[in-house]
């Protein structure tokens, strides 16, 4: 058996690496001349590929721009994900995990971008009010007093005690709306807020079904308004 050498001393020598410029920051880099026959464009790491194509990929540069995925496509695409099954230890990266810089600039990263007005549910600054009020020992003693009233017992399914839940049957957003409340102080002053017969107790699964009947009551009427 022939035992060839490495680089020049294999008869399979076609020269090397060679030096060609990142297509994004021009910086020197070595690749096969297989690579640079294949790609168009090479870049020095990820990050300079993505910088790339965040610049020149853009609106109508992009090829698929203004086209979009027939429903056959959509559901032909969904069908083969749902086959692949990379849930759990058929995921690739299942048992992996980023490190504690890769996890802090992603951090960095992602700070911002979805914080305040720049979230599509934006609303004012409302939920962070409705969390300190929801945080008070005000609320915490309206809390009691509805599971008191109800000798803490669902009010749905009979259960009693373990995991109960407070269920606003005026809902607490609207109330806050109503009222049009900015501020703690302001929110305790608002006997509607407290009264304890707008409060209901249920159990955990209840007060999900609840808002699931809630939540599709608010699409249907929101469909009719349309």
């Amino acid at each position: 058996m022939k035992i060839y050498g490495k680089g020049e001393n294999n008869p399979n020598w076609k020269g090397g690496k060679v030096v060609v410029k990142c297509a994004n920051c021009g910086k020197e880099i070595y690749r096969m001349p297989c690579h640079i026959k294949k790609h168009i464009r090479l870049f020095c790491n990820m990050t300079c590929y993505s910088e790339w194509r965040k610049q020149n990929l853009k609106g109508e540069a992009n090829s698929f721009y203004g086209k979009h995925h027939s429903k056959e496509t959509k559901e032909k695409i969904s069908s083969i994900n749902k086959a692949r099954n990379y849930s759990g230890e058929n995921n690739p990266n299942y048992g992996n995990h980023y490190s504690k810089e890769t996890r802090q600039r992603i951090s960095e990263t992602h700070k911002g971008l979805l914080a305040g007005d720049k979230n599509p549910a934006w609303k004012g600054g409302r939920t962070s009010l409705s969390l300190a009020i929801r945080n008070s020992v005000t609320y915490d003693l309206w809390r009691k007093a509805v599971f008191h009233k109800d000798k803490w017992q669902c009010q749905d399914c009979g259960q009693i005690g373990r995991k109960l839940h407070v269920h606003h049957l005026y809902s607490f957003a609207h109330l806050l709306d109503d009222f049009n409340i900015v501020s703690k102080r302001q929110a305790f002053k608002i006997k509607e807020l407290w009264d304890i017969n707008n409060g209901i107790t249920l159990c955990k699964k209840c007060h999900k079904a609840r808002h699931k009947i809630m939540g599709k009551y608010k699409r249907k009427k929101k469909t009719n308004v349309n």
